[in-house]
């Protein structure tokens, strides 16, 4: 097998004057000094063998000389019948070329060494270079009906793969490898027989051998079986050597199911890793990433921070996420853990270009329905009644006359408007379309990819869309064997087309409007030059506010420019050293534009023909508009150090200084009172309504970073790192912060005593870490001053003062984070058990609050923030899979759990005495989620129950009739109040994730499967999302004639403590989904390769096809936003149906 260098980790210089650096830098260059000073004495050993064999044969000195030394023979057919010959041998810390050189003196063998891998060759000619010629050669001694098959085996790079085995399946005695250059031989071969190609680190091949003489085979790499190389930060690492916690996901995981943001495919596919998916917006339906529930991640996309939101996830090659001390080395922005984003670049092969393209169809997951004309009539009367008495003289809202008439709906007067059907399609498309080319060589290698998206709404009316542009080169140049240059090249052009009106949730929302559209209004009008009116809370309806044509529009753009540049130089004097600068920039622009026009609306009176105007949404256009930018310049200047010493000991060292610059410049501009509607620009708007604004910020962060790697025999592992930065945050004295970690691994399976055990992996770790967090605003530490509302005459001239807006804090400093980490990983009898578990703790340390109790009220200004809270996480993280195959069925299925929850340590807050505060106020020593409400059981199911009530409700029981709430009187002292509220639940944040992903593959088909789950969360539900009713209120409410205690709706219009918050109203929402379900087909290359293809894939996936919770009943989705239930932008689920071309 090939013994493959491991890649040097990156290590970054900059020239930047001051004596620190320069203190930092002399100790890291005595530090290598100290290492590198043997080097050359110790260069050599690594190829030196003791060996003392007297009248031994060859093979077993072989076997000596690979147990004791490492080595690795190659060897076929041809060479082992020789191999029995006997020698002695006497040599004592020798180099390995002159013991093959003396133990092969006096054979007909030779053999070629390349590194610790040795290929035995016979001395007679050579076989050709080149693939053997497709020519049908006469097969000697041959069996009836059999022949010789022969050819060459090489890989992507169409070098030879030495030693490769060939056999014919079911046939264990008929096989062979090939030799030095790649060729073969096969005897007594049967054109049904299919012979497999394998070779480690290769991915075996099977092929029918027909009626063919002369098969060449182009092996190509596998890297599950090499060994998962993960990025970690500021490098690489192998997975066997890693001693932190950090996950990683492949492009193919990534890809499955086409969605536009790659956030979405994380979700149950990483343990720890909390995903909340809250919006399905086209452009704007990302999942929010938690690890471990910490909170908001950092994004690092090819080394620089990046908002992750704007990348194309065909682009990524590998996710990590680093969730323990490993991202300490990332310092004052890794309190919450560190997202690393790995983009495709060049490989060693031919040009393969790849085009590919998929449609999506998106529907809605769940959103409750509206109710009918008649429906909501009939609920507006029993409202009515249930609020004023059914012996009132008032008028109700609709007569029994007028409701049976919009049940009946004969009468053009009396309409029954489905809003739903109106509004919201059955199925939006998306579409998405790439082109990539990658190849290169050993010199030059390159990956450019082009990207086109374009989702679209679920609404019928002119809603808007989302498109994306993505272009990216990555090119590598290897200058000279010590010169490396890299060049990366990205432009994202991201551009949301929405109504003026606000798209995501609320009541002033589309959504709040849509529950403002009353059934009892049509959706068009006899004459269409008029808008039809439907309520929609002043607005005029839905069907107005949801067209970007009537009302206006909300568009965005993005301009994303990023571009880097690296040198790297190998020194030729120390072996192992290294030199990297990196520079990248990035630009953002970000001009958008708010366009408000105004509509009229107005209803029909069918008897008189008569149109009549109820109102105008915006009595003139008004636009506003910004146009801003920002740059951010990130520079890494670092070094890097690697070797194997004595064959036992690998240190890997790295020093880097790391600078990031970043501005940014807006300017906003309005003006109203347009004078028409039909000119978006700002010059048609009046000038007495002009508005303009404007910002500009300067900011840096300035690194140094140190990583030290030990390992003695790639067994017990120890990382070392220490990272110092300074952020502009905080008050010259207090800019520095040092975040140190300190990990160690024990890799037990390597152990003499673990020999006779199937374990191809077992390893413990441990790791202890301190990361920061500066993300507390700009100069905060100072006093700052802002104009003051009030106008004061001077003289004959008004004008605004100024007034502080607070005291400042120069002691502001950085919040800690502690955290501690304890793991095992472990693979059992190749994969067949294979998984992890792991436990943290971290402690939160100097949140900002502001000081509650030492200073009245009456002080007179704001309190500074100050370095006051803590708080802790504890948590686990457990991951069980097997995989294997039977025959050509492969599989590999594996499972996540995890759980964690956050107490505070300290909470700034008053001194509570009073036992109910203590409980239900009092923060210090609680949980950070608890949720404080009133304990319900149940509705009134009569008037002699509310009478003989020992206990009275605010403002007496007078208002409580059969239907209401009954809220409990937990302490029993006859008042219902807020000493009788308690904990309901938890927060609206899962503690605990689940999922569970089925890989399989048969010949050319492919199945996967994603469920993913959450639990240890809570909801608060609102029935109502405005003047319309959720369908499901009219069917589970409660009345006189469905007297159930248990109705999910109480009594409409009923007493003012329905609406308090209970379990009834705030419940658990646990929730399963079938996330991901992808089935493909991948037509076989022997019907390609006519058409000049390399590889054809159809496929057909799905996303969020199906979700088990309890919230089903109402149709609410479980992941909506809290509190908006039903009146926020629904969740999508997805099919698509994708083709990827190669050639």
């Amino acid at each position: 097998m090939y013994k493959i260098k491991p890649k040097l980790h990156d290590f970054h210089w900059i020239n930047h004057g001051g004596i620190v650096k320069i203190m930092f830098f002399s100790v890291l260059l005595l530090f290598i000094g100290a290492i590198v000073a043997p080097a050359k004495a110790v260069e050599t050993q690594n190829l030196n063998v003791t060996l003392n064999v007297v009248n031994a044969t060859m093979r077993s000195t072989i076997d000596k000389i690979e147990k004791a030394e490492g080595y690795v023979f190659i060897y076929n057919d041809d060479v082992r019948a020789e191999l029995d010959k006997r020698v002695s041998l006497q040599m004592t810390n020798k180099n390995i070329d002159e013991v093959l050189d003396k133990m092969l003196a006096h054979t007909n063998i030779s053999y070629k060494r390349s590194g610790k891998q040795i290929t035995l060759y016979r001395n007679h000619a050579k076989p050709r270079q080149q693939p053997v010629p497709s020519v049908n050669t006469q097969a000697p001694q041959q069996s009836s009906n059999k022949h010789i098959v022969r050819g060459r085996i090489v890989d992507d790079r169409n070098e030879p793969v030495i030693g490769t085995t060939v056999k014919i399946n079911g046939k264990n005695t008929s096989g062979t490898i090939t030799d030095i250059d790649g060729n073969y031989v096969l005897n007594n071969v049967a054109p049904n027989d299919v012979i497999t190609f394998s070779y480690i680190g290769m991915r075996p091949q099977q092929i029918v051998v027909g009626g063919k003489n002369v098969i060449n085979v182009t092996m190509q790499s596998d890297i599950k079986d090499l060994g998962d190389v993960v990025v970690v930060g500021y490098g690489t690492q192998r997975k066997e050597s890693l001693t932190g916690s950090i996950s990683m996901v492949t492009s193919k995981d990534l890809v499955a199911t086409p969605q536009a943001s790659a956030s979405n495919m994380l979700t149950g596919r990483i343990p720890g890793l909390i995903t909340t998916q809250t919006y399905g917006i086209p452009g704007s339906d990302n999942a929010t990433l938690s690890i471990r529930g910490f909170g908001n991640a950092l994004f690092i996309v090819d080394g620089v921070e990046r908002d992750a939101r704007y990348i194309d996830p065909n682009t990524i090659e590998s996710i990590s996420i680093l969730k323990d001390a490993s991202s300490a080395i990332y310092g004052s922005r890794a309190g919450n853990g560190v997202v690393l984003i790995t983009t495709k670049r060049g490989n060693q092969s031919k040009p393969t270009i790849t085009v590919g393209t998929t449609l999506t169809l998106q529907s809605v997951t769940a959103m409750p329905k509206t109710v009918s004309a008649g429906q909501y009539a009939e609920l507006k009367r029993e409202e009515f009644y249930n609020a004023n008495g059914v012996h009132t003289t008032q008028t109700p809202p609709f007569t029994e006359a007028q409701v049976q008439k919009y049940y009946d709906g004969t009468d053009p007067q009396y309409p029954n408007t489905n809003w739903y059907d109106q509004i919201i399609r059955n199925w939006a498309p998306m579409q998405q379309h790439k082109a990539s080319i990658r190849g290169g060589n050993e010199r030059f290698s390159y990956y450019s990819y082009f990207g086109y998206t374009k989702q679209e709404s679920i609404f019928k009316t002119n809603f808007g869309n989302y498109q994306r542009y993505a272009f990216q080169t990555n090119l590598d140049a290897k200058v000279t064997n010590r010169i490396k240059l890299q060049l990366s090249i990205a432009e994202d052009i991201d551009d949301r087309n929405y109504p003026s009106t606000n798209v995501y949730s609320g009541t002033a929302s589309l959504w709040g409007y849509f529950w403002q559209t009353l059934p009892t209004y049509p959706a068009s009008l006899p004459n269409p030059d008029y808008h039809s009116y439907a309520g929609g809370g002043g607005t005029g309806g839905v069907h107005l506010v949801a067209d970007r044509d009537i009302t206006g529009y909300s568009r965005s753009k993005n301009y994303l420019t990023n571009i880097s540049g690296t040198l790297t130089y190998d020194f030729k004097y120390i072996l192992g050293l290294s030199f990297k600068a990196f520079i990248n920039y990035a630009k953002a622009d970000y001009p958008t534009k708010i366009f408000h026009k105004p509509v009229s609306f107005y209803t029909y009176n069918y008897e008189n023909d008569k149109y009549n105007l109820q109102g105008t949404y915006y009595n003139k256009a008004s636009l506003d508009q910004t146009q801003g930018y920002s740059q951010v310049i990130t520079s890494q200047f670092s070094l890097n150090y690697e070797r194997l010493f004595a064959n036992l000991h690998r240190v890997k060292a790295m020093a880097l200084f790391e600078s990031v610059d970043t501005k940014s410049d807006e300017l906003s501009a309005g003006r109203t009172d347009f004078l028409t509607s039909s000119i978006d620009q700002m010059f048609m708007g009046s000038t007495m309504t002009a508005r303009n604004n404007g910002s500009a910020s300067e900011n840096g962060r300035a690194s140094y970073v140190g990583r030290l790697n030990y390992s003695y025999i790639d067994k017990y592992l120890l990382e070392l790192i220490l990272r110092a930065d300074a952020s502009a945050h905080f008050a010259p004295g207090h800019r520095w912060g040092c975040f140190p970690g300190v990990m160690v691994g024990w890799r037990i399976d390597q152990e003499k005593f673990m020999k006779d055990m199937k374990f191809d992996a077992l390893k413990l770790r441990l790791s202890y870490g301190q990361m920061g967090n500066d993300a507390i605003g700009d100069f905060q530490y100072l006093s700052g001053y802002k104009l003051y509302e009030m106008t004061y005459l001077l003289g004959n001239t008004s004008t605004n003062g100024i007034k502080s807006t607070g005291l400042a804090n120069p002691d502001m400093t950085w919040e800690r984070m502690h955290i501690s980490n304890a793991g095992i990983d472990f693979s059992y009898n190749h994969r067949m058990l294979y998984g992890s578990f792991e436990m943290f703790y971290r402690k939160r340390s100097g949140i900002l609050a502001r000081r509650n109790i030492s200073l009245p009220n009456t002080f007179g200004a704001t309190l500074p923030l100050e370095n006051l809270n803590s708080q802790d996480t504890r948590g686990w993280e457990l991951e069980l899979g097997t995989a294997g195959h039977f025959h050509d069925l492969y599989y590999d299925v594996k499972a996540n759990f995890s759980g964690s929850r956050s107490k505070w340590i300290h909470y700034e807050e008053p001194d509570y005495t009073d036992p109910d505060q203590i409980r239900l106020s009092k923060n210090s020593g609680k949980w950070v989620d608890r949720t404080i409400g009133y304990i319900s059981n149940g509705l009134f199911t009569s008037q002699e129950q509310i009478d003989n009530l020992a206990y009275s409700y605010p403002g007496g029981n007078g208002r409580l009739r059969p239907g209401d709430l009954i809220i409990v009187d937990r302490n029993n002292d006859g008042t219902i109040d807020w000493r009788d509220q308690a904990v309901i639940g938890k927060g609206t944040v899962p503690h605990y994730m689940m999922g569970l992903n089925f890989n399989l593959s048969y010949k050319g088909f492919d199945l996967s499967m994603l469920f993913q789950g959450a639990f240890g969360f809570y909801k608060k539900l609102i029935f109502s999302g405005g003047e319309n009713y959720y369908s499901f209120v009219y069917d589970k409410r409660w009345t006189k004639d469905n007297n159930d205690p248990n109705a999910l709706i109480p009594r409409l219009s009923g007493a003012p403590t329905n609406s308090y918050v209970t379990q009834n109203n705030f419940v658990k929402s646990d929730y399963v989904r079938l996330k991901t379900l992808t089935i493909g087909y991948t037509v076989p290359e022997r019907l390609l390769s006519k058409l000049g293809l390399q590889t054809l894939r159809l496929n057909v996936s799905a996303y969020n096809l199906l979700t088990f919770s309890k919230l089903n009943k109402y149709n609410f989705d479980p992941e909506a936003p809290s509190g908006e239930t039903g009146r926020s932008y629904p969740l999508n689920k997805t099919i698509s149906f994708g083709l990827d071309v190669s050639f």
